[in-house]
């Protein structure tokens, strides 16, 4: 087994592991940072898989932008520790058995050597490929971009004003 070959395995290790840790999750906080590792771990099967753009993209945008306004929102808001989510049984059974299929049916590909098949990759193509979706993203596609950031914006605010106490909550913190 090559070394790439064990860097693969660890990320998908990694990616798998902190999804099933994710999903049992019961702290919301916990929760949040089982998402940073499944996303850093989908970044880097993207670069195994070819397409270093979305990696990128996964850690620039739902890393370093998405998944920190969560963080936020997760650590800025009070009400959250009053909160206790609870997963009953009746939920654990169906996302249990569509988790075993999901992980039969990549076995599955994986062992058919669907995977294996890709074509090496020319470091120009993807030079020139990175460089026609980032023009691509600043003149055919600006509206959805910068739509996008102002939705992000938006729940950044909504996180930092739902967080901050009223006066009667400061009121009763005084008693």
């Amino acid at each position: 087994m090559s070394v790439t070959e064990v860097i693969f395995h660890l990320f998908v290790l990694l990616t798998a592991g902190a999804a099933m840790a994710l999903a049992l999750s019961r702290n919301v906080v916990y929760a949040a940072f089982l998402l940073f590792a499944v996303l850093i771990g989908v970044a880097g099967l993207y670069v195994f898989a070819g397409a270093e753009f979305l990696a990128v993209s996964q850690v620039i945008v739902y890393v370093g932008g998405t998944l920190i306004v969560v963080i936020f929102g997760v650590m800025l808001t009070a009400k959250i520790r009053e909160m206790r989510p609870q997963t009953e049984l009746i939920n654990l059974v169906p996302g249990a058995l569509t988790a075993i299929a999901l992980f039969l049916a990549l076995l599955f590909v994986i062992r058919e050597g669907v995977v294996h098949q890709a074509v090496p990759m020319d470091a120009v193509a993807t030079i020139q490929n990175t460089r026609r979706v980032g023009i691509a993203t600043v003149t055919d596609y600006l509206l959805p971009f910068e739509l996008i950031s102002i939705l992000l914006l938006t729940v950044l605010v909504g996180a930092a004003y739902l967080s901050r106490k009223t006066k009667s909550e400061k009121e009763g913190q005084a008693e």
